[in-house]
C-alpha cells in the first residue's frame, strides 16, 4: 500500500521549505486469502490513511478503495489472472521490520534469535540512542534503488553490527554480508581510524534488494545506524 500524501514545512522566513511525505502504518489486514474473481472487501486498520491519494495492491492487483479514515481503509479487489504463488516475496508498507532480542546476559551474532523477542516498525534502519543494555536488533527489509548505479554502504554501531544484502532483487536468500562493524561513535560515518563501509555495489533503478542489519549491545552507550552513498557519476 502506498499513501502519497505530502506535507510541505518551511523555516520561519519562508526562505527553506522541504516535503516530508506521510507514511501509513498497517496493523492488521482483515483477510489472508481470497478469490481470483475479485470482488471481496478488505478493510486494513493501522494509522495515516486519511488521504485520498491511497494506492492499494493485493498480489499486484488494483483494490479499490471504498472508504478511509485516519484508523481505517476498506477496499474491494479486483480479478487477478491466476492465484497467488506460495512463498513468494511482495514489497509492503514503508519501514523496516525491527525485531528486538533481550537478554539478561551477553549474546552474540548465533545465539541472538534465541532470546525473548518483539517486533516493532522502524521508519529508517537507525535505532534510538542509548536507551539499553544486553540487547540486540535486527532489521530487515527492502532498498529500492533510486538509479542504476554502484552504492556503498556505512555502518555505525555499539557495540557491534553487521549488515547484509541481497545481491537478486526480492530474494532474501540471497543475502551477502557487505559490512562486519565493530565499535564506531553516533552517526560516525567517515572517522579515517574507524569507518566501516562496504565495497561499490551496482544495483539497478527500481528493483527492492533486501536489506538486513544485525545488531548487538553489551553494556554502556548503545545505538546503531546504516547509510548510504550513491555514486556521484548517476547523478
Amino acid at each position: 500500500m502506498h499513501n502519497d500524501g505530502t506535507i510541505t514545512r518551511c523555516s520561519y522566513d519562508n526562505t527553506q521549505c522541504y516535503k516530508v511525505k506521510t507514511v501509513a502504518k498497517i496493523d492488521s489486514i482483515s483477510a489472508s486469502q481470497g478469490y481470483t474473481s475479485g470482488g471481496q472487501t478488505v478493510t486494513i486498520t493501522g494509522h495515516g490513511f486519511n488521504d485520498p491519494n491511497i494506492d492499494i495492491q493485493i498480489d499486484g492487483v488494483a483494490c479499490a478503495v471504498k472508504s478511509y479514515n485516519q484508523d481505517t481503509v476498506t477496499c474491494e479487489t479486483g480479478a487477478a489472472a491466476s492465484a497467488s504463488v506460495t512463498g513468494t516475496n511482495y514489497v509492503g508498507q514503508h519501514g523496516l521490520r525491527r525485531t528486538i532480542y533481550n537478554s539478561s546476559s551477553g549474546f552474540g551474532y548465533s545465539s541472538m534469535t534465541s532470546q525473548e523477542s518483539y517486533e516493532q516498525l522502524a521508519l529508517h534502519l537507525e535505532a534510538p540512542l542509548n536507551v539499553d543494555t544486553n540487547y540486540g536488533n535486527i532489521f530487515s527489509g527492502y532498498f529500492k534503488a533510486p538509479a542504476t548505479t554502484n552504492y556503498r554502504f556505512y555502518a555505525a554501531c555499539d557495540d557491534g553490527c553487521r549488515v547484509y544484502l541481497g545481491t537478486t532483487p526480492m530474494d532474501p536468500s540471497s543475502k551477502q554480508l557487505i559490512v562486519d562493524a565493530g565499535y564506531a561513535s553516533y552517526r560516525d560515518y567517515f572517522n579515517p581510524t574507524r569507518s566501516f563501509k562496504s565495497e561499490w555495489i551496482p544495483l539497478t533503478a527500481g528493483q527492492y534488494y533486501y536489506i538486513e542489519t544485525q545488531h548487538i549491545q553489551y553494556s554502556s552507550g548503545d545505538h546503531v545506524s546504516v547509510a548510504v552513498e550513491i555514486e556521484q557519476t548517476a547523478i
